[in-house]
């Protein structure tokens, strides 16, 4: 099978499971860049890029519906990657895997605000975390990026901590944006040569979603 394209820009070299992506044959669907939603233009507005999940119950019906609800929480979709399976990450006793997909939206949320938007969001899909970390959910929401910003705070740290652990988050952002440079200077494309990356199960989805609401 062909080498997946990733814009017009060359996929990084891997080999293992990681590869599954990359051996993938697929071209992006003009859908997956639509604008929707869109607010008056203002100066003001954050480009933030965000990881959603799903591993519990209908996965692709909860992202679809998080991508619809966004803007409700003043947060508006701009472009999503490919729909993607993963195996869960983490010391979680449950194997369901996950359906990824990262999404760069814009909002004039600053960080914390943004934060408590978005968990809102996940409490109104059904998301309760009595039960402790690691466990399956309707709906995760991480945010990955806040333009350049670095931001530190105990409720949370931008860039995301554990973004260069992780492929379902890594490989939607280096989908839709291959030449996107970290605060730090590291190119995102760089991050995926991590040889703690290879053996992670990631495969694009049989379906996929698109900011028209299909």
């Amino acid at each position: 099978m062909g080498a997946a394209r990733v814009g017009s820009s060359p996929t990084p070299r891997t080999s293992g499971r990681l590869a599954q992506w990359q051996s993938a044959s697929f071209t992006p669907r003009r859908s997956l860049v639509q604008v929707q939603h869109r607010p008056p233009c203002r100066e003001e507005m954050a480009r933030v890029y965000l990881s959603l999940g799903s591993n519990l119950g209908d996965r692709l019906q909860h992202l679809r519906t998080a991508l619809r609800r966004l803007p409700a929480y003043g947060v508006y979709p701009r472009q999503i990657s490919h729909v993607y399976e993963t195996a869960p990450v983490g010391e979680t006793p449950d194997p369901r895997p996950y359906l990824n997909l990262g999404v760069w939206a814009e909002t004039e949320h600053p960080p914390l605000a943004l934060l408590d938007a978005l968990k809102a969001l996940e409490r109104e899909q059904g998301r309760h975390d009595q039960g402790g970390r690691w466990l399956p959910r309707p709906l995760d929401i991480d945010i990955i990026l806040y333009d350049q910003l670095t931001f530190q705070h105990e409720r949370l740290v931008i860039p995301h901590p554990r973004m260069h652990e992780r492929a379902f988050v890594l490989v939607p952002l280096v989908e839709m944006t291959p030449d996107w440079v970290l605060p730090d200077g590291t190119p995102v494309r760089a991050l995926l040569t991590n040889p703690a990356l290879q053996q992670q199960e990631i495969r694009p989805y049989e379906a996929s979603l698109s900011l028209s609401g299909d």
